[in-house]
C-alpha cells in the first residue's frame, strides 16, 4: 500500500513537473499581444518599461500583483487592472479620473477633483472647470477625497452637469465660506457677466440656475446691483 503511494505521488509529481515545463518554455505561451483599454494618450515605450513588459517573454513570467501596484500609484486613475489571457496576452485596462471642478489646496495649489469629492492631481488653472475655494483649507489634500461640506458643492456641480450643461459651463467660482456650526455660505461666481450670487446654509443646483437667472436679469437691465441674496421667496437684490 505505502509502495502505491510513493509511485502515485513521483507520477503526480514528474505530471506536474511537465505541465510546468510546457508552460515554461513552449512558445504558445509567448507574450504576442498587449491589449490596452484606456481613455487617455500613452507613451507605450515608457509604459512597458515601467511595468518590464518585453516582447517574447512567457506570458507566466509576468508578476501581475507587482504590475497593479505600479499602476495604482498614479493616483489620477480612476480604474485600473492587468491580467493574464493565455495563451499569449496581457489585458490592461486604465481609465483616467474625469474632473468635475478645480479645487485650492491647503498648500495653494490648484488641483483637479472628480465626481467622488478625490483631489487627485496638481493642475494648471483652468478656465474650462468650476474653481472651488475653500475658507479652511488644512484638509483639502491631494490623493484625499474631501469632506461631507465639500461633496454637496460637488453633488450639485454633477446635477448640473448631467441636466443643465449650460448652467455648469457658466459657472467660475465657488467660495464655501464655512462656519462654526459645519454649515456654510456659498458664493458663486459666474463667467459672462461680473454678478455673483450668495447663499446661505445651502446649495443646489436649481438654486444656482436660479441665481443665474437673476444675475443675467440685473446685467441687461443695467442694474448696479451685483449680487443677489438667495432668501427663503426667492432671490433679492
Amino acid at each position: 500500500m505505502i509502495k502505491m503511494i510513493k509511485i502515485i505521488v513521483i507520477a503526480l509529481s514528474v505530471t506536474v513537473l511537465l505541465i510546468l515545463s510546457f508552460l515554461a518554455f513552449n512558445d504558445l505561451f509567448l507574450l504576442k499581444k498587449i491589449d490596452i483599454d484606456k481613455n487617455f494618450a500613452l507613451n507605450e515605450e515608457t509604459f512597458y518599461t515601467a511595468l518590464e513588459i518585453y516582447p517574447q517573454r512567457h506570458i507566466w513570467r509576468y508578476d501581475i500583483d507587482k504590475m497593479n501596484k505600479v499602476i495604482s500609484s498614479q493616483k489620477y486613475l480612476e480604474e485600473y487592472s492587468v491580467k493574464i489571457i493565455p495563451p499569449d496576452t496581457l489585458k490592461i485596462v486604465m481609465k483616467v479620473r474625469t474632473p468635475i471642478a478645480q479645487i485650492v489646496t491647503s498648500e495653494n495649489l490648484v488641483a483637479n477633483i472628480d465626481k467622488k469629492g478625490f483631489v487627485y492631481k496638481e493642475s494648471n488653472y483652468s478656465n474650462e472647470l468650476p474653481l472651488i475655494n475653500i475658507s479652511k483649507k488644512d484638509n483639502i489634500q491631494i490623493s484625499a477625497k474631501v469632506n461631507q461640506e465639500i461633496m454637496k458643492v460637488i453633488d450639485e456641480l454633477v446635477a448640473l452637469k448631467n441636466k443643465e450643461e449650460k448652467v455648469y459651463n457658466s459657472i467660475s467660482q465657488i467660495d464655501v465660506i464655512e462656519k462654526k456650526n459645519r454649515s456654510a455660505n456659498y458664493v458663486v461666481y459666474f463667467r459672462s457677466i461680473k454678478n455673483k450670487i450668495v447663499l446661505k446654509n445651502k446649495i443646489s443646483a436649481e438654486t444656482i440656475r436660479d441665481g443665474l437667472v437673476s444675475s443675467l436679469f440685473l446685467y441687461y437691465a443695467e442694474n448696479n446691483t451685483k449680487t443677489a441674496y438667495f432668501a427663503e421667496i426667492g432671490f433679492v437684490y
